[in-house]
């Protein structure tokens, strides 16, 4: 009870956090997530479009009713992290203590759980929900094998399969419940003497659930292999270097979080600048402290240690062998949410640290939290704190291009405001090319994140030129052409390529890109505004009223669309 008091005291004020970073480009932009009648939609669609190949329904659907609960405000959703984040606690601390922790080293592993500032990331972010949710429902998972495990086995594992379903429904990382299941059967082998046909029984139960995650996939993407194809080994191109760089990252982070993108090469590379190994002493910390922890508590509870230090392993392995898998970013906070547990299980649960070491370690990883959660409560926090921590990293500087973006939109009507925009919009172009240059480093970034930042990065590029009237709107629009003819499938390219050909006169090529725009997403009610606009300029009021009904369909919020149909007349 006193873990949860001191966690709803440091993690208490993300309920009044706004949306950050990824939420406003991604979240807000979705029409599966406009409001609670979109809500079949938003299970049913990928999460994030289909070019991430992401499919998390509970994540999608909390999320959406969040949105709507909150009357656009997403308090509700941290409410839930903060909830799936309690739940995480109070589930690791029953696993302790049914695997014969004392009641004191459990609390104290289940405080590190709880306070430590990797932690503020997945706790206290909209856009990474399904960490909290995916993390407690595999400790439920964890729970619910091991007690079936300890009662010999009989029946099926309901509650373990109850976990997985759940853990895989809110993010793909819940496939790691499995390696902590298999960490349990491997660490407990002597304590739990089942039969084997008993035991595989068992493992056919999680298998089916598995089976069933992959087919309604299959049925989403119409791909049993959609956003698994990364998940290749990266082991070969580089062999034992990149592994082993990796695995000190990944564990070093535990001791010394950035906070937000961690730096962190795909695959090893020749140190090329002071910033990688500046705090090479500090981040020697979490593997040394693993290392005296494990052999300190493997004579105490060697059960547990060797299941903490597995799980730990187990958490990790995607980021050290696969690190594509987990997309652009493959080591930062939010992923280590249940190596954490490993940890604390190790260094704490076992009861090999003095209490009032572990109560101090606790006390400052309650303070760091507490500090750092402010910097997730508004985007422009967000912002200067990823510029600051991650210079280097390209993600930081397109950031900042898209804030000085909406901040030229934001310029105050007036005599100085063309100068504004104009001021603006050059920091914006000047921000993209920082990223820009920063992303042909492959200590920063790799293939896949380059595809992905790579035509964002063109794209703000135009559309700050076209808002700042820095080049002439037709030679924007023959950028955008040629970025189209690149990415023939982005929607975001076509919507911009319509804008900077209507802005250059030239009506037919802005309703070809938007008609190209509804054809790749029938369900962008921008385009179908933005058709509607044209229609309404070219004279033509039919062809405008429908399509202005066509937006308000796709999206009931969209204020500016009913007032063009009041306007137009029903």
């Amino acid at each position: 009870m006193l873990v949860w008091l001191c966690t709803l005291l440091v993690f208490g004020p993300a309920l009044r956090g706004d949306y950050v970073d990824d939420d406003l480009d991604l979240l807000l932009a979705s029409p599966a997530l406009a409001g609670i009648e979109h809500l079949l939609d938003a299970v049913r669609a990928p999460f994030w479009g289909y070019d991430l190949s992401y499919w998390r329904p509970l994540t999608s659907a909390i999320m959406c009713l969040g949105h709507g609960v909150g009357g656009g405000h997403p308090w509700p959703t941290h409410l839930v992290a903060l909830i799936a984040h309690l739940a995480a606690i109070g589930l690791a601390f029953a696993i302790l203590r049914r695997l014969g922790a004392g009641a004191t080293p459990a609390a104290l592993a289940a405080g590190l759980l709880a306070l430590h500032p990797c932690q503020v990331e997945s706790v206290a972010w909209v856009a990474a929900l399904g960490d909290p949710l995916s993390g407690a429902a595999s400790l439920l998972a964890l729970f619910g094998w091991v007690r079936w495990r300890e009662r010999g086995g009989g029946g099926a594992p309901a509650l373990a399969c109850l976990g997985l379903g759940l853990a895989l429904a809110a993010k793909e990382s819940g496939l790691m419940a499995l390696g902590w299941l298999g960490a349990a059967d491997l660490a407990l082998r002597r304590r739990w003497p089942v039969a084997t046909s008993r035991w595989l029984r068992g493992w056919l139960c999680l298998g089916a659930v598995v089976a069933l995650w992959l087919g309604l996939r299959a049925l989403v993407f119409g791909d049993l292999r959609a956003g698994f194809d990364r998940g290749q080994l990266d082991i070969g191109r580089h062999g034992g270097d990149g592994v082993a760089l990796r695995a000190w990252l990944g564990s070093s982070f535990l001791a010394v979080p950035t906070g937000w993108l961690g730096i962190t090469p795909y695959r090893w590379v020749p140190p090329s600048g002071a910033e990688l190994w500046a705090d090479l002493p500090l981040r020697a910390l979490a593997p040394l402290g693993l290392l005296v922890g494990s052999l300190l508590a493997a004579r105490r509870l060697p059960q547990l240690a060797a299941l903490g230090g597995l799980g730990c392993a187990a958490a990790l392995a995607p980021a050290v062998l696969a690190p594509a898998s987990l997309g652009p970013w493959p080591l930062v906070d939010r992923y280590l949410y249940l190596a954490l547990f490993g940890m604390a299980a190790v260094t704490l649960g076992c009861g090999a640290t003095r209490t009032w070491v572990a109560l101090l370690l606790l006390f400052v990883c309650g303070v760091a939290s507490a500090i750092a959660l402010p910097h997730w409560r508004d985007h422009r926090a967000v912002l200067m704190r990823a510029v600051a921590d991650c210079s280097q990293h390209p993600e930081p500087h397109f950031m900042a291009g898209n804030e000085a973006r909406l901040a030229a939109e934001r310029v105050p009507p007036g005599r100085d405001r063309a100068g504004a925009v104009t001021e603006h919009c050059r920091a914006a172009v000047a921000a993209y090319a920082r990223a820009r240059t920063r992303l042909q480093r492959p200590v920063y970034a790799a293939d896949h994140l380059r595809r992905v930042l790579g035509a964002n990065l063109e794209l703000g590029t135009a559309l700050a030129n076209l808002q700042g009237n820095l080049r002439p709107p037709a030679a924007v629009a023959t950028d955008l052409a040629a970025l189209a003819l690149r990415f023939p499938h982005d929607v975001n390219v076509e919507l911009a390529r319509g804008i900077a050909a209507a802005s250059a006169g030239d009506p037919r090529a802005a309703e070809s890109a938007w008609l190209r725009a509804l054809e790749l997403a029938p369900d962008s009610d921008q385009a179908a505004f933005n058709l509607g606009k044209l229609y309404a300029d070219l004279g033509d009021r039919t062809a405008a009223r429908a399509r202005f009904e066509q937006a308000l369909a796709l999206r009931p919020g969209n204020a500016a669309a009913r007032a063009w149909l009041e306007q137009l007349g029903r």
